[in-house]
């Protein structure tokens, strides 16, 4: 169907080469990766491939730079990203999920093996909406090495990451499962200019098509707890927020990374954790509740004296001034509170938190 498609619509003239540059029919109503792969039918002609290399390519991209905003986004996350809040609940007690929010200090670049291209050196892209990404395969080779790297655990390690299948024996399962790391951003052009190592001087500068800097992603983790074992949580968890910082801050995501490239900072976290309760902390709001009800356990009437405003704003979660404005809403609200505390939660519990650090994370899951 590619083929067929190429061959249709291929560039074998300068006015063709016009069309696109003008977006007229049929280019308009093509998208970005389906106009390139076109473009690219072009650099069989040497005349027509150097207006290509010259500016058509870099006017194509430059219309085309925020690539993965707005629509083509939205689509993309709604139809291909789980919420953390909804995987969560088909894995084994104890599993996790872990959400890392990043953004890029520095270029990301992953090789495409894209037949039809009209640059040398594009960037991954994912191949139905054209999001640049990094494979969830390489995300979890990432994560292997920074762990190597910080830790020297071959059971925990074997766990988590699983061993592969090597001289007929079967190899391991790991609990680790990773998603692929989607930026929404721009797309640009960087340049890497490498040196001869004896005479130090600039040999042929390569030109890559790149994710800019200031593009953000996030780092989706899953930790599938196979034995419901809370104490594994603790280990790999831990471990994993070890990993995930030393990535962070000696490793990069990208290729590229000894020009610094693929370099990103933390701006967001969050954990989901089936079966774990928050440690309580609440005693004085739960002796406030005993205040309020009964010696059979039903909630008092409004009327009683207990309720002052206080304490109705404290167990409805209204303010002072809305519970003074009307107070039979402020009892109603603190009786759905109640309602809800007596029936329990529907469904397996599941924890979830927001850290501002992996610090943070990590002194959590130790703390599991």
């Amino acid at each position: 169907m590619a083929y067929d498609f190429l061959a249709h619509f291929a560039i074998t003239d300068k006015a063709s080469l016009e069309k696109i540059r003008q977006k007229k029919r049929p280019f308009e109503v093509m998208s970005f990766l389906a106009r390139c792969e076109v473009l690219s039918t072009a650099l069989a002609d040497e005349n027509l491939a150097k207006e290509v290399k010259q500016g058509l390519y870099q006017m194509l991209l430059g219309d085309n730079a925020s690539l993965s905003k707005g629509p083509i986004w939205e689509s993309f996350q709604t139809l291909l990203l789980p919420p953390p809040e909804v995987a969560i609940l088909a894995l084994p007690q104890f599993s996790m999920v872990l959400k890392i929010g990043l953004e890029l200090q520095s270029p990301f670049f992953s090789r495409d093996d894209h037949l039809f291209y009209p640059h040398d050196n594009p960037v991954r892209k994912e191949w139905v909406f054209g999001v640049p990404y990094l494979s969830a395969a390489a995300v979890k080779g990432l994560l292997h090495w920074a762990y190597r790297c910080c830790l020297d655990d071959p059971h925990l390690e074997e766990a988590i990451f699983g061993t592969a299948n090597e001289d007929e024996a079967d190899g391991i399962q790991g609990s680790l499962y990773t998603y692929p790391l989607f930026w929404e951003g721009q797309l640009g052009l960087s340049v890497i200019n490498p040196h001869d190592r004896k005479s130090g001087a600039g040999t042929k500068p390569i030109t890559y098509e790149v994710v800019t800097r200031s593009s953000r992603g996030n780092l989706l983790i899953i930790l599938a707890n196979r034995k419901e074992d809370k104490a594994f949580l603790k280990r790999a968890g831990t471990a994993l927020a070890k990993a995930v910082a030393y990535l962070m801050g000696e490793g990069h995501l990208s290729a590229k990374r000894s020009a610094d490239w693929g370099r990103a900072l933390v701006i967001n976290i969050g954990l989901w954790v089936k079966g774990l309760q928050e440690k309580e902390d609440r005693g004085s709001e739960a002796e406030v509740w005993q205040e309020v009800v009964d010696k059979d356990g039903n909630l008092k009437p409004s009327n009683d004296p207990c309720f002052t405003t206080s304490l109705l704003a404290r167990l409805s979660g209204l303010s002072k001034s809305q519970v003074k404005k009307d107070r039979q809403k402020a009892y109603q609200k603190l009786r759905e509170r109640w309602e809800t505390l007596k029936a329990g939660p529907k469904g397996p519990a599941v924890l979830q938190k927001t850290f501002r650090g992996l610090e943070e994370l990590q002194a959590f899951l130790e703390g599991c």
